[in-house]
């Protein structure tokens, strides 16, 4: 079992955080894709377009079990937690690289994507170089092209 019996709003509430970035139609299947993982009690759900990533994190002191990790549809996830009635309690599950949702009666097949195929943004920034620039210098800097910006968008 990924995640046994959690309330709809656990799942949807941070889903919801994160999927401002995804985009249906990606250069790379996997970034239309989140990645959700369990560790201990902990779930953490992140989302990037490969220049944005954003995490975010719940803890469900209900969650036991071994640590996993795996990616799925993100629109597709939020679909289905969306017609989900308020209060429902909703099981995942991996089978076959697919995730199972389960919630009363119903279930849901998605595919999946494995974890560690996801591009982790903050990972690689780690080893990049940092500036500092004042922000009265940055607003300079910047206005300085701003005409570009505005003639390349026309």
């Amino acid at each position: 079992m990924f995640i046994e019996k959690i309330e709809k709003d656990v799942l949807l509430k941070p889903l919801q955080t994160v999927i401002g970035i995804v985009e249906r139609k990606q250069p790379l299947p996997i970034l239309s894709n989140v990645l959700i993982e369990k560790s201990g009690s902990n779930l953490r759900f992140v989302a990037t377009d490969l220049e944005i990533q954003i995490t975010t994190q719940v803890n469900d002191p209900n969650q036991t079990g071994s640590d996993e990790a795996i990616t799925v549809g993100a629109k597709k996830l939020q679909d289905i937690l969306r017609v989900i009635p308020d209060g429902s309690k909703v099981t995942l599950e991996i089978q076959d690289s697919r995730l199972q949702v389960r919630v009363n009666k119903s279930k849901f097949s998605l595919q999946t994507l494995p974890a560690q195929d996801f591009p982790k943004v903050a990972e690689q920034l780690a080893n990049s170089e940092k500036i500092e620039v004042e922000q009265k210098q940055l607003k300079k800097l910047i206005g300085m092209v701003q005409y570009a910006m505005e003639f390349f968008w026309l």
